[in-house]
């Protein structure tokens, strides 16, 4: 199934970049992620292995609203390149990006934090204990 989804993310990525340029890859790899998750769901119930729907959207939403919110922050700033015109330059562009990445790593995990996410705990307690060492 992986290499299906591969293949399919990259006949996907060809069809939207003409239409849609850089932006078209995220959007067909979102796509492919979503309907590979729908195919890997329903084969899992097929074979009658129990999930649980109620948790199953728990933990999708759990996730959802910290990289929704940090997707519209990308958003915003990537608005706000476009208007000072980053992108002309290369320096500024490559700075640009970085501090996206930056903030959005801080984001991401402030938000995580907040909202008591337990796998992001259980990671944030794996890197405290590889410290101690």
């Amino acid at each position: 199934m992986g290499i299906l989804s591969i293949l399919f993310n990259l006949i996907f990525d060809r069809i939207l970049i003409t239409y849609f340029s850089f932006k078209g890859i995220a959007l067909s790899t979102v796509l492919m992620e979503i309907s590979f998750c729908i195919i890997y769901f329903y084969l899992l119930n097929k074979i009658n292995l129990a999930i649980n729907i109620k948790n199953l959207l728990k933990s999708i939403f759990r996730f959802s609203l910290p990289t929704l919110i940090m997707s519209s922050v990308i958003i915003i700033n990537t608005k706000i390149a476009e208007i000072l015109n980053f992108n002309k330059s290369i320096i500024l562009n490559t700075l640009f990006i970085v501090f996206i990445i930056v903030l959005s790593i801080i984001i991401y995990s402030f938000i995580s934090y907040m909202m008591r996410i337990e796998e992001y705990q259980l990671l944030m307690n794996k890197i405290k204990n590889k410290r101690k060492i």
